[in-house]
């Protein structure tokens, strides 16, 4: 998912996952707002980079399993960045291959 269910809907949405699936994989993409917004280009602004990790907060609530994920192509440095802020949140992080098709 792309975490932005709250904004989408207005509300809270996380609870609504509990006992109808065991892993949530989110996708991170970047390290901060600014670069988010850059790659996933949504509608919500700056503002859908912390819903999104307030998100995938709510969701360990819920679910067995929160996973956040970037792809390779991103850079060792943009990689890290991303696994510190997994860090501060308490989040696992999976870097995945970027698949071109």
């Amino acid at each position: 998912t792309n975490g932005l269910s709250d904004l989408v809907f207005g509300e809270p949405t996380a609870q609504r996952l509990e006992g109808i699936v065991d892993t949530v994989s989110i996708s991170l993409n970047s390290s901060d707002a600014q670069k988010y917004v850059d790659i996933t280009r949504n509608r919500f602004g700056l503002a859908s980079y912390q819903a999104m990790l307030d998100f995938a907060k709510d969701c360990q609530k819920y679910v067995k399993t929160v996973v956040m994920t970037v792809v390779d192509i991103i850079g060792e440095e943009e990689v890290a960045a991303c696994q510190r802020v997994c860090d501060e949140h308490g989040l696992t992080l999976r870097v995945r291959p970027y698949e071109a098709n």
